[in-house]
């Protein structure tokens, strides 16, 4: 567990970034931050957690970043469970959970892989984006059995790929497969602000976004490119 306020962070010059991986039968972030940068060629280190369990709760902040001037990319986000993914919650002051990955390079931003029979996002964050480069956003994939994507618990949720004003990189694509069932709920939040979207604002390509489920739910929320 790492929790509290607690800060691990991975930062590049030069050279490649060390990967920040935590493993564990339950692996649990609470309310802290696990921070990747690069500022120069090589890339940012990525950060995974596995296990058999694993949660992100309570205002906790995975983030990833490239920044100006940088060649190399930002570190991927991976979430891996065997049986259970779970991110929900926000701080002691009202923030929502944060998974960010952002490019003000020449090098993409990071992707989003995750991983889980059963995954359930209840509110956050999630945005793999350009931010005033060249680099391409990355992409997102989510694969379970179940996959839950909801507002609730204090926060309504954003689940986004793609490149903002003045940019000149592609959006990301938005991956979902699910083997039983997808739900993108907004939960009592007005419509659209719970929302998955894979789009850009500059030059470059909007994603695409694909769900493939035998049983598809959107209830108050909104999926676009």
């Amino acid at each position: 567990t790492v929790a509290d306020g607690a800060l691990i962070e991975s930062i590049s010059a030069g050279g490649k970034g060390g990967d920040m991986l935590l493993r564990g039968d339950t692996v649990t972030v609470r309310s802290a931050t696990l921070f990747s940068q690069t500022t120069g060629a090589g890339d940012g280190g990525r950060i995974g957690l596995q296990g058999r369990e694993v949660s992100v709760l309570d205002g906790a902040v995975l983030w990833t970043r490239a920044l100006e001037g940088s060649g190399g990319a930002a570190g991927d986000i991976e979430l891996v469970a065997s049986e259970r993914l779970l991110a929900t919650g926000v701080s002691a002051s009202g923030d929502p959970l944060f998974v960010l990955s952002q490019t003000f390079g020449a090098g993409g931003s990071g992707s989003f892989i995750f991983t889980a029979p059963e995954i359930t996002l209840r509110g956050g964050i999630y945005i793999s984006g350009n931010y005033g480069s060249s680099g391409d956003a990355g992409d997102i994939r989510v694969t379970g059995d179940v996959v839950r994507l909801q507002g609730g618990n204090g926060s309504y949720l954003q689940l986004e790929s793609g490149a903002s004003n003045f940019t000149s990189g592609d959006g990301g694509n938005i991956i979902i497969r699910a083997a039983q069932r997808f739900e993108l709920d907004g939960n009592g939040f007005p419509t659209g602000w719970t929302r998955v979207a894979a789009a850009t604002q500059g030059g470059g390509r909007g994603g695409d976004i694909l769900v493939e489920a035998p049983s598809i739910l959107i209830d108050r929320a909104t999926l676009f490119s």
